[in-house]
């Protein structure tokens, strides 16, 4: 289990996505802030400094890949691991993400062990670990 003060940052536009993902960080003893888009999450990450960040690519308005280089340019959120969760698959799609500063990409649809095995990877011993397992690639 987590420690609670460990929190986490799902960005997605898709509401019900956020949903099942934050009841599943939850029930591993997460701290869940959800946002809808990138203009939301910037908005939210004023004033919460999450351990983790989960978002998807494919998002209205401003996608996955600019938000994440706009974070790793911001000195708050540089070194935040991110994972990237996308319906998207193509060994191109997961180096675009890896290139723009993703720490772990996991294919939709994706387990929630997946998901534990990532977060545990990136934040349980605060490493940047780079490794494959599974549909979860890490670069």
């Amino acid at each position: 289990m987590a420690a609670m003060t460990q929190s986490i940052l799902v960005i997605d536009d898709e509401r019900s996505f956020c949903d099942v993902v934050s009841e599943i960080l939850d029930s591993y003893g997460y701290r869940v802030h959800q946002a809808y888009s990138a203009a939301q999450a910037e908005e939210l990450l004023r004033s919460i400094h999450p351990d983790l960040m989960i978002l998807d690519i494919m998002m209205p308005d401003v996608d996955g890949l600019t938000l994440i280089r706009r974070l790793r340019r911001d000195p708050a959120h540089t070194g935040t691991p991110i994972i990237v969760s996308s319906a998207k698959f193509l060994a191109e799609d997961r180096a675009a993400a890896m290139e723009a500063g993703a720490n772990a990409y996991l294919s939709k649809p994706f387990s929630a062990r997946d998901l534990k095995e990532a977060i545990d990877r990136l934040i349980a011993d605060g490493s940047d670990a780079r490794q494959s397992s599974g549909s979860m690639q890490t670069g």
